[in-house]
């Protein structure tokens, strides 16, 4: 639901799951398939997040990285489902604050959003990604200080937030978070 894939003739594809489709895996069960994975980095797509990516129940992974020409904001209302593991979204133009739902995202082990346009806070509920293993915000527009609430990210192994904006202090707590 979020592009419209056409085959050679002209005629919509009907099935994602099926072999023609590129970038796309899919999960099956008792004869009815859903797309668990979209992985189209590099792709030259353009235009933007569609509000129909939350029709892709059983997304668990989403990578549209190194689309340049992929931009806009992130849409007002959640886009993403709650069971999602992985988005990457680097190198495209997407623009604005990042959205309050991201921070709801409980099963979100990556989120990498670097190399775009982003601007705006990164909020204390950044706390709510309990699951976070690796969060990459660097290279965008970031201003404000770093929340303090990062340092609650147990699962953490990488965070990224060079090339912003931020101010303050590095807290001493970072030095507990024994996976960084």
């Amino acid at each position: 639901p979020v592009w419209n894939f056409q085959q050679s003739n002209g005629e919509p594809v009907s099935n994602p799951c099926s072999p023609s489709w590129q970038g796309l895996q899919c999960v099956c069960a008792a004869g009815a398939c859903q797309v668990e994975s979209i992985a189209l980095p590099d792709y030259n797509l353009n235009g933007f997040l569609a509000d129909s990516l939350r029709d892709f129940t059983a997304l668990k992974s989403l990578n549209l990285s190194h689309n340049v020409e992929l931009g806009g904001y992130f849409p007002v209302a959640p886009i993403f489902p709650s069971m999602i593991e992985s988005i990457d979204l680097s190198k495209t133009s997407l623009a604005g604050a990042l959205p309050s739902y991201l921070w709801t995202l409980s099963h979100l082990k990556t989120l990498r959003i670097s190399d775009t346009n982003l601007a705006g806070q990164l909020s204390p509920n950044v706390a709510n990604l309990t699951s976070i293993v690796e969060l990459d915000l660097g290279r965008n527009r970031l201003d404000g200080s770093i929340p303090v609430e990062v340092c609650q990210l147990a699962t953490l192994e990488t965070l990224k937030l060079d090339h912003n904006v931020l101010s303050g202090t590095v807290f001493a707590q970072l030095t507990q978070l024994t996976r960084l």
